[in-house]
């Protein structure tokens, strides 16, 4: 889950040494077992001898996506379902007024690094939006599901039973210059 983090001090002349460029791609580790790491940081060079400068720079790789989950309140939106349902649903939603419930949300942990895992910068990650209920026009927040709502009754009736109402999302420095992305979802009701 966590990144392996590896730091290599070096010392070299200070007219080789050569500024990090964070997010390059690195070969660690032994002739016989190379891996491909990430530079996330660097100390300031020191002088150690004369001409010899000395500094330490920290790889690490990029962590596997994950899930974990945690419980919190959510407002779920009350239900006013069509005299007729077509298709008809085989546990079509009832009546309700919005309630407030304690759930328990699936948090997608993922890792980004501009140029690596999207595109050349952070400003092109795109992160969903939380649930909103709205008009169908999409002008006004509405409190009651039906059909006349974005998501419609249908539609939010389909979503039950998976992960799929978006509660959060943020995009946070996590090491160096590799972020994490947290999605927050939790199941319609």
């Amino acid at each position: 889950l966590e990144a392996r983090q590896y730091s290599v001090t070096y010392q070299c002349a200070d007219s080789q040494y050569e500024e990090p460029v964070l997010g390059g791609l690195f070969n660690i580790g032994t002739f016989e077992n190379p891996f491909n790491v990430y530079l996330v940081g660097s100390t300031p060079k020191s002088w150690i001898d004369g001409e010899e400068v000395q500094f330490t720079r920290r790889f690490a790789n990029i962590p596997q996506p994950w899930f974990d989950y945690q419980d919190f309140a959510f407002s779920f939106p009350g239900v006013f379902p069509p005299a007729v349902v077509d298709p008809p649903l085989f546990d079509p939603l009832p009546y309700r007024l919005p309630f407030t419930a304690t759930v328990t949300a699936q948090i997608e942990h993922s890792y980004v690094l501009a140029g690596v895992t999207s595109g050349p910068d952070l400003e092109n990650i795109v992160l969903p939006e939380p649930f909103r209920l709205t008009s169908a026009s999409g002008t006004f927040d509405r409190e009651f599901v039906s059909q006349s709502t974005a998501p419609d009754y249908l539609t939010y009736a389909g979503l039950r039973g998976s992960y799929s109402l978006v509660t959060r999302a943020t995009l946070r420095p996590y090491l160096g210059n590799i972020y994490e992305k947290q999605i927050w979802r939790v199941q319609a009701q």
